[in-house]
């Protein structure tokens, strides 16, 4: 069976709650940069990947899928 898409105000809230999460991760992160504690720089990196599954990187145990690049990052 499948999944019905989200509409109107159920599809605007998921996006404005992930709009938040964001906005507040990131302005942690910026601040962190700007005036870090110990006087040492904080590196981010975000990566973002639409509809990809935890399952199917080889990092997380998927010895089927190659995920070479994404494995070595993770190291």
């Amino acid at each position: 069976m499948q999944e019905k898409p989200m509409k109107g105000r159920a599809a605007v809230s998921r996006f404005f709650v992930i709009a938040i999460i964001f906005l507040v991760v990131s302005d942690r992160c910026l601040s962190q940069l700007n005036s870090p504690e110990d006087g040492k720089k904080l590196n981010v990196i975000l990566i973002t990947i639409d509809t990809l599954r935890a399952d199917k990187l080889g990092c997380y145990g998927n010895a089927v899928i190659p995920t070479p690049n994404i494995d070595t990052f993770a190291k």
